[in-house]
């Protein structure tokens, strides 16, 4: 759930922006706008004259025509280099550009227009516009698309980039690569989602809000980005850390707005291929200098990608699209187990230990460790002679024999001093890392009055272990799919009047811990092989089996899993109108959190385990002989907690009026009003208990119990 600390009407400062020249300025939404003043040479301004705004990319042109105040403002233009041309009866045509406008920016390009024909044509640099932030008094920092593909950003990740804003920090920056950084969505150990983003100005990372293309883009579960895009399919990075206008909402922390890139007259396209591997890269500080040097970790990585855009339709129709891929994968290498030994299994009967029974004298001899019968009570136990004890357990039964070798493998190594099976067993280990996503957006001008955007975004990044060193320690792998689909309408209503309406949806998916059976034989059917009476099994593998204060490792399928979708779906609509000296802007959107999770409680999991302490074959506490008599000190399995369905809007609605009071003086005055619904369960399965003040006074030591 997205944290929201702040709750109810929102109240946007009034600010003011002081200049001393005419400029461009960082202002609201993925888009950038265009204003300024027309005058003729003595300074009075000039009314009714025609103003064209052409991007210079798509050729795309639109026309406007000043106010009473001479004044002319076009939002909601694409970002790109454009050229604005004004013309009047009894004047020159003046051209001004290129001008280039970028995330949230209002470029302001005065224009003074000579006595003359409209046939002569004075073009103007715009060098000569001093772009400076005039019109607006929000701090922000844009990272332009020439910045991100020249960036040594690890493992293509744009949120690194966002580490170089002022206040951006991150204490687990190391989070950024990996796993965390390339399968944009994973628990990583101790790590969690939002370690994978900075925190900005001491905010918490998880108060973070990511939007792509006008459309929010959270995995709201975990408080998290949901996607991280190609760096070459962006146009624009612009991330808002303070003083934001009264557009701007559902944030605690940075505002990250990223555009992705349309396609102009002119088709254009990159490819790239990175490769990098353990041979190349030097061992870490740590590795070299601790007290037994480690070799290199061994790895291959390659991401490669492509991207390529240009015009359908000159002027008309275009489209850009990408793709980056990830392959990964850390080649087999030896991991060091724990198994029991022949004579544990009963493979070795002898006059002292016949057949059907486990012989543990070397536990005795070597380690020191008698072990009890305490079936009669531990006032009444007696020693198991040699350490020799009935195999009762079924699991027991079923691995200790020689057609289960494979599946829980003999040693083949030496056992560390004074223990008789601690890493006694080498075997090999490896896994693989996918991720492939892409972007594909379609811009289409309709007319002179409307403009239509269609994009489509998908990635399915996925990690699994693709060996292990001993079969009944299950592999699992995680998937984490992602679909955003966005549309946007851009409506001239009038000269002074323009709308801007967008949609979009937003699916992630983090299926954590889907077990496989590399052997074959248990499937979802395992604790039934093993004749554990669990019906219904849900997952491959078996019972996990915790084998405590023992040489010998654990086994099953182990205490992990989760199946979460977030679908977002955004609504957004944004009107501006001129009017004299004021440019307001009014804006609602209406955003839709749906949080389907399923997951095992902490306790247990899904499938269970049994909990050997040793407690049950004497003082000496081998949990492994306990495991072999079938006497667990602990038994808890957890049922599916869910499927539950978490649901909630979140409603805003703002006013903005930016007053330009003199030529260098504008004030920027917003409100805005923002609702969001307390969070509930689509079926009833959830409750939150509020205990009234005085019965929490008056008890309260049990205040925190369940």
């Amino acid at each position: 759930m997205r944290i929201n600390i702040f709750k109810g009407a929102l109240l946007s400062c009034a600010a003011l922006a002081l200049s001393l020249s005419g400029a461009a300025a960082v202002a609201q939404t993925i888009t950038g706008s265009l204003r300024g003043t027309v005058t003729d040479p003595s300074g009075a301004v000039v009314s009714g004259a025609r103003v064209m705004i052409t991007n210079l990319g798509t050729g795309v042109a639109k026309q406007i025509v000043t106010d009473a105040s001479g004044l002319y403002n076009v939002d909601f233009l694409e970002l790109g280099d454009y050229a604005v041309t004004a013309t009047a009866s009894g004047f020159e045509t003046t051209s001004m550009g290129p001008i280039a406008l970028r995330i949230d920016q209002i470029a302001v390009a005065d224009v003074k227009l000579q006595v003359g024909t409209a046939t002569t044509t004075v073009t103007v640099s715009a060098a000569a516009a001093n772009l400076l932030n005039a019109e607006n008094s929000t701090t922000s920092t844009s990272i332009t698309s020439t910045t991100l593909e020249n960036m040594p950003l690890n493992a293509q990740n744009v949120q690194i980039a966002t580490l170089f804003v002022p206040g951006a920090y991150n204490p687990n920056a190391t989070a950024m690569s990996g796993a965390m950084g390339t399968e944009r969505d994973a628990y990583q150990g101790y790590s969690e989602p939002a370690d994978a983003q900075p925190s900005f100005n001491g905010n918490r990372q998880q108060t973070n809000s990511y939007i792509l293309d006008g459309v929010d883009i959270n995995e709201t579960l975990n408080n998290a980005v949901g996607y991280n895009p190609s760096p070459y399919s962006i146009q624009e990075v612009h991330v808002i850390t303070g003083n934001a206008d009264a557009e701007f909402g559902n944030v605690n922390g940075a505002e990250v707005l990223m555009v992705t890139k349309s396609g102009t007259n002119q088709f254009h396209g990159s490819g790239f291929e990175y490769h990098e591997n353990s041979g190349l890269t030097a061992n870490t500080w740590a590795n070299e200098h601790s007290l037994t040097p480690v070799s290199k970790t061994s790895f291959n990585q390659n991401q490669f990608g492509a991207a390529a855009g240009g015009p359908i339709f000159r002027n008309k129709l275009f489209f850009f699209g990408n793709y980056i891929g990830l392959r990964y994968s850390v080649p087999p290498s030896q991991k060091i187990e724990s198994v029991p030994t022949a004579a544990e299994r009963g493979f070795a009967p002898t006059a002292s230990c016949p057949a059907g029974n486990a012989d543990l004298s070397q536990v005795l001899t070597i380690e020191g460790i008698q072990l009890y019968n305490t079936s009669s009570g531990t006032n009444t136990q007696t020693p198991y002679l040699n350490n020799c004890i009935p195999i009762v357990n079924p699991v027991a039964k079923f691995l200790f024999t020689t057609q289960s070798e494979k599946l829980l493998p003999l040693p083949n190594a030496t056992p560390a001093p004074n223990s008789v099976s601690s890493g006694n067993y080498i075997g090999y280990q490896s896994s693989i890392m996918h991720n492939d996503q892409g972007d594909l957006r379609i811009d289409y001008t309709l007319n002179a009055k409307d403009t239509l955007m269609g994009k489509y975004s998908y990635g399915d990044a996925w990690d699994t272990q693709s060996k292990v060193p001993i079969e009944v320690l299950f592999p699992y792998g995680n998937d984490y799919p992602f679909t955003n689909v966005a549309i946007a309408w851009f409506h001239i209503v009038s000269p002074t009047i323009i709308n801007n309406a967008r949609a979009g949806f937003t699916r992630n998916v983090l299926n954590q811990g889907a077990f496989t059976d590399p052997s074959g034989q248990f499937g979802t059917h395992g604790d039934t092989t093993l004749g554990i009476p669990l019906a219904n099994q849900s997952i491959a593998g078996f019972t996990f089996m915790s084998i405590q204060n023992s040489d010998v490792n654990s086994f099953g399928t182990q205490i992990l899993g989760a199946f979460n979708v977030d679908n977002n779906f955004d609504y957004n609509d944004t009107l501006t109108w001129e009017h004299g000296n004021h440019i307001f802007k009014f804006g609602a959107e209406f955003l839709r959190y749906q949080q389907d999770f399923f997951a095992p409680g902490n306790q247990g999991g899904l499938l269970g385990q049994f909990s050997y302490s040793g407690a049950y074959t004497g003082p000496g506490n081998y949990g492994f002989a306990d495991f072999i008599i079938d006497e667990a000190s602990s038994a808890n399995i957890a049922g599916a907690a869910g499927p539950f369905g978490q649901r909630q809007w979140r409603d805003a609605a703002y006013i903005q009026d930016d007053w330009k009071i003199l030529p260098n003086l504008t004030l920027n005055l917003g409100v805005r009003y923002a609702y969001d619904q307390p969070i509930y369960e689509v079926n009833n399965k959830m409750v939150g208990v509020n205990l009234p003040l005085h019965i929490r006074r008056q008890y309260p030591s049990r205040s925190s119990r369940c």
